[in-house]
């Protein structure tokens, strides 16, 4: 491939960052006749630090203007976290690559290294997700939760100030900041399903870019690509062919020679 200098866009984030510069890293290992530089973008959701999450309504809150950049030409790729990608990618950008998939289960996190089931009765958890609410309430029905907004240090540093018992996160943000000894319990998936492409890095390209879709293609980890995109098509499928206003599906694949999805739908009044 010969040389040229591509653009890498991120959310500027200390866990965007470290994903980014990972990508960036398997990159030029990829790709040693190009030169990659990072350029931040600042998102709605970067930017909204009030809105409850569980209320919104605009799936590319934390993607937008990565797509708006893209597009206009400013950034040559964007990499993201894949569960927070769109299920239908917007018109002229592609899906390239993502790497190899992370640790996909969700971890509590409190104080004292307590695990869920030492938690106090009614313990508060701090978590928007509707996702996490649900299946907590299938094993610990009397957890009260508590909407925590902010990044992954944000979220944290109001644990530590006292504001909830725990926090739900996924494990994979909390290990790639080297924050693994926070981990109280990491919770398996018949607690806890994880989200569609919960632990993949995704990279986004502008179609018919040949220059920056060769160069990431070189890095797409091809089993995990395969897996997160299954449970991207099912839980697109189920979405699209359901009647009802407010639903929550998630899905997760197993290892093995065929891919097998797991999912609960979940219905909401």
């Amino acid at each position: 491939m010969s040389g040229g200098t591509l653009i890498v866009g991120t959310r500027g984030s200390q866990l965007a960052m470290a994903q980014t510069e990972r990508a960036v890293a398997e990159l030029k290992a990829a790709n040693p006749a190009l030169t990659f530089k990072i350029h931040e973008v600042t998102t709605s959701g970067d930017k909204d630090q009030t809105s409850f999450l569980s209320t919104l309504r605009n799936t590319q809150f934390f993607t937008k203007e990565l797509d708006d950049a893209l597009l206009a030409g400013e950034i040559d790729l964007a990499v993201h976290s894949l569960k927070d990608v769109v299920l239908e990618m917007p018109e002229g950008i592609a899906l390239a690559a993502t790497l190899k998939r992370d640790e996909h289960r969700d971890a509590l996190v409190t104080p004292g290294g307590r695990g869920l089931a030492e938690l106090p009765p009614n313990a508060t958890l701090g978590t928007g997700s509707v996702r996490r609410r649900a299946f907590l309430r299938r094993v610990r029905p009397d957890i009260q939760f508590a909407e925590i907004r902010g990044n992954l240090n944000t979220r944290m540093r109001k644990l530590d100030e006292g504001q909830c018992h725990g926090i739900v996160l996924a494990a994979c943000g909390l290990q790639r900041l080297g924050w693994d000894h926070r981990i109280a319990e990491l919770l398996p998936v018949e607690t806890i399903l994880p989200a569609a492409g919960q632990g993949a890095i995704a990279v986004t390209v502008r179609d018919g870019d040949t220059l920056a879709a060769d160069a990431v293609s070189a890095i797409n980890h091809k089993p995990t690509y395969i897996r997160t995109h299954a449970e991207r098509l099912f839980l697109g499928a189920l979405t699209a062919s359901c009647r009802f206003s407010s639903i929550a599906l998630y899905t997760i694949s197993l290892s093995g020679s065929n891919t097998t999805s797991t999912a609960f739908l979940l219905i909401f009044d």
